[in-house]
């Protein structure tokens, strides 16, 4: 009806005329039609529309590109944006799919809402609202909480939405404690009741930070104000898995289990990630006919096998059937080999990685040469070190510690102890150790003793294996 109202007015009705259509637009974007909006406006923004209609334009608009391209003709046609105007390119910013390349679009609405600063317009709560959720999106936290206070400043009585905003920009910047902070100032307002959006947010903040007893004290919080959701249930968990706190983890999974509410793929990798082997193999089993294994899933199980290389390499074998395994489920793979002692089974992964065409990183190299040293192959753990393209300390501690192993091979530690100096990477006690280990073997006491002095030359202090009493009694008779 609106529509055939709007086909019989005049041109003398102008006004009445741009008002229904307004009115139109607003209808659509309400309906998220906005293709019929598009039909209708795009007709009257030359040369009778007005900021009003813009905006009715913009706000139907579920993509970003295109809302900003109507804010810019709204400037173009010498009409002055409104809060209105400014707040429809941030929310759209947040609506914009990140995954299709868009996401670099959120400086330019930064832009925009620096104008809207400047340009001294009010502000209402849903524009700063919108302005805090474009510094999540953009991780600036410390903008975010600039807008906050100048809400503050201005007598804005923020909404639940404003808190939700900010308690998430605290959660990309890590700052747990102004997370907690702004839930229980939440806590003090009778007008004011946190949801299940602000717990989650401070619980994911809590996990992020590893901070788990604060992630269980916001759990009873949350129990006692509202219901918790899938994702504040995924939070608890993984914050306690990062704890170490296995069984708590467990205990959440399972909770979650009885509720009305189904794990997802993240609840399951949080919860496998937390637990002993045999757990979480039992965990994965009871995850798979629920066909949402992935490579994550797969990361957290083998993350979790610890020394049962032959689990890690059957799981790595099925996962080719079906998954491609990126240079993390490699490595995890490679570790739990080398901690088995089983180089050969650690190369045999390294084989399949290349064909794989997964290139491999520093961790892959430094996980190979452990697990050689730990196989007395002192040759092969120099020759992948050759391959290291920008070898760390530990990198030179293995191929260090696998030289010591052999008893004659002394002279050769100490020369990739003085190499390690010569490329500017700074020796650690465990550099020094593996070098005196060396030394020892071959009962060469007198470079033992020189290795001690170096060490306290560098600032580096001798723990327990430093000074070990097999290297005491010649210091002692030195002194």
């Amino acid at each position: 009806r609106s529509l055939q109202l709007l086909d019989m007015m005049s041109n003398e009705a102008l006004q009445v005329a741009l008002m229904a259509l307004n009115s139109c637009l607003a209808v659509a974007s309400r309906r998220s039609q906005w293709q019929l909006a598009c039909l209708l406006g795009l007709g009257a923004l030359r040369p009778y529309g007005d900021v009003v209609t813009f905006n009715s334009l913009m706000n139907s608009k579920s993509r970003w590109p295109a809302s900003m391209q109507i804010f810019e003709e709204l400037r173009w046609q010498g009409l002055v944006p409104d809060a209105v105007s400014h707040t429809a390119t941030f929310t759209m910013t947040d609506m914009t799919d990140m995954t299709d390349g868009t996401a670099d679009h959120w400086p330019m609405a930064l832009q925009n809402f620096q104008r809207l600063q400047d340009s001294g317009i009010a502000q209402d709560v849903v524009s700063c609202s919108a302005s805090i959720n474009l510094c999540r999106v953009a991780n600036l936290w410390p903008l975010a909480l600039e807008i906050f206070d100048a809400m503050l400043r201005a007598r804005t009585e923020p909404n639940l939405i404003s808190y939700n905003s900010l308690i998430s920009c605290c959660e990309t910047g890590l700052q747990w404690e102004r997370a907690c902070w702004i839930l229980h100032a939440t806590h003090a307002m009778p007008a004011m009741r946190a949801d299940v959006v602000t717990y989650s947010a401070v619980l994911s903040c809590c996990e992020k930070s590893s901070q788990w007893q604060l992630a269980l004290h916001t759990w009873k919080l949350l129990q006692g104000g509202a219901s918790a959701n899938l994702i504040s249930y995924n939070s608890a968990i993984s914050a306690c898995g990062k704890g170490l706190q296995w069984q708590l983890a467990l205990h959440f999974f399972q909770h979650l289990e009885g509720s009305r509410l189904s794990p997802d793929t993240i609840s399951y990798n949080a919860v496998i990630s937390s637990q002993k082997w045999q757990m979480a193999l039992q965990l994965f089993e009871e995850m798979s006919p629920l066909a949402v294994v992935s490579v994550v899933t797969l990361g957290a199980l083998l993350s979790t096998c610890e020394a049962q290389w032959t689990i890690a390499l059957e799981l790595l074998e099925a996962a080719l059937r079906g998954l491609s395994p990126n240079v993390v489920i490699f490595n995890a793979a490679i570790s739990s080999c080398e901690k088995a002692s089983e180089w050969p089974a650690a190369l045999a992964i390294f084989g399949m990685m290349r064909e794989s065409n997964v290139e491999a990183d520093v961790i892959t190299y430094n996980a190979l040469m452990s697990s050689c040293e730990k196989g007395l192959q002192w040759q092969l753990a120099m020759h992948l070190f050759s391959l290291v393209p920008q070898p760390t300390a530990i990198s030179y501690n293995a191929v260090i510690s696998a030289c010591a192993r052999v008893g004659d091979q002394w002279w050769m530690a100490l020369r990739w102890l003085e190499r390690m100096s010569q490329q500017q990477v700074l020796p650690t006690v465990i550099s020094y150790n593996a070098a005196m280990s060396a030394c020892e073997k071959s009962l060469q006491w007198q470079m033992v003793l020189r290795l001690l002095q170096q060490m306290s030359v560098v600032d580096l202090s001798p723990d327990e294996i430093s000074q070990s009493p097999s290297y005491q009694p010649f210091a002692d008779q030195q002194i």
